[in-house]
């Protein structure tokens, strides 16, 4: 598993729907899009992408690149963990999920930093 690198603020409004990478509209209220933090082509993130209604929503890990997020790996989802089609478009968060943690070398879970 390839290992996210983080960043502060970043939430987007997606553009679109469906079930391709998101494309960055407009930040949320208080937040940054990827290219206003300065997050370079190719840095893979981990997200949560969640409809304004919460009936659609998916954690995964992808690659921004010129505006827009892959969707490389589903990590959970309200498909069952599968890739979500989207019917709304989504806000996107970028965070880190347990999986990450887990991946963050010289601490074990459980572990005090």
């Amino acid at each position: 598993m390839t290992i996210s690198t983080f960043y502060n603020r970043v939430v987007f409004i997606a553009s679109n729907i469906g079930t391709g990478s998101f494309v960055v509209l407009d930040p949320a209220p208080g937040s940054r899009t990827p290219a206003q933090a300065s997050i370079p082509n190719g840095t893979v993130v981990s997200y949560t992408a969640v409809t304004v209604d919460v009936n659609q929503w998916e954690c995964g890990q992808g690659a921004y690149s010129s505006g827009s997020l892959s969707r490389t790996t589903i990590r959970d989802s309200s498909n069952n963990g599968l890739v979500v089609s989207f019917n709304i478009a989504p806000t996107v968060q970028l965070d880190y999920h347990a999986q990450d943690i887990a991946n963050v070398q010289g601490v074990a879970p459980g572990d005090a930093a």
